[in-house]
């Protein structure tokens, strides 16, 4: 368990349509908010590894400047907008992870439920998420019981190439996830046994991008590894009532 109740129970949901282009020099604290929090990896997330670039992208770079420390970048919409249902999309380019190269980064653009640590029925949305590999594409629904979790994943064209669309279209009995034009999920309550779903995925959510690196259960970076680069071209999001 991470945070204390008051950190997450109080997001708006969002009922109009949400969008961030990036643009400017600094992030737009109406809709996101650095965070600092470690679900995963090994690095410690600091407001100086998270920032625009003036040229309309968010950026969260990894690097370890001395010593074994590895820093990088995460943000979020905890406590500013939270969503239930509708169209969720991000356009990233991600990290270069392939061969011996970046093998230990771990990037992701998901969803986690609002009151997650309060509430019995955790529930998570990776829409996507990489492994030390960028030409792998995966995405995860998880939930806390560990008997109804769905996942799937692709190989395709290597995502640090160019900024790839990452969408999810999540409506009360059905969530489809993919990249572009590529769908890599299609799930519905069916999926699971019965009631799980509308315990778990019928619940608001927040957004979360982040730079993870050097899980345990990753190879270790390599020197050369650093600094490397998470980019976000824009986000969005579009409730079912507004379509």
């Amino acid at each position: 368990m991470v945070g204390t109740s008051g950190q997450f129970d109080y997001t708006q949901l969002a009922t109009n349509e949400v969008w961030d282009h990036f643009d400017g020099t600094t992030l737009d604290d109406r809709l996101w908010q650095r965070d600092t929090i470690n679900q995963g990896g090994t690095q410690v997330y600091q407001a100086a590894n998270m920032f625009l670039d003036g040229s309309g992208h968010a950026v969260m770079e990894c690097t370890r400047p001395a010593g074994t420390t590895i820093y990088s970048g995460r943000f979020t919409s905890r406590q500013r907008f939270a969503m239930k249902y509708g169209w969720c999309a991000a356009r990233i380019k991600m990290p270069r992870s392939i061969g011996s190269v970046g093998r230990a980064w771990f990037p992701a653009f998901w969803m986690l439920l609002v009151d997650y640590n309060i509430s019995p029925n955790y529930a998570e949305f990776d829409i996507i998420e990489q492994f030390g590999n960028s030409s792998n594409y995966a995405t995860h629904l998880y939930t806390n019981d560990g008997a109804n979790d769905l996942d799937n994943d692709v190989n395709s064209i290597d995502s640090n190439l160019g900024y790839r669309t990452y969408w999810m279209l999540w409506e009360p009995d059905r969530i489809r996830v993919g990249v572009d034009t590529i769908q890599i999920g299609d799930w519905s309550s069916l999926d699971m046994a019965p009631g799980i779903w509308n315990l778990h995925f019928q619940q608001p959510m927040y957004y979360i991008m982040n730079f993870a690196a050097a899980p345990n259960w990753l190879p270790a970076p390599q020197p050369s590894d650093f600094p490397a680069q998470m980019l976000v071209d824009w986000m969005w999001y579009k409730p079912l009532s507004a379509l």
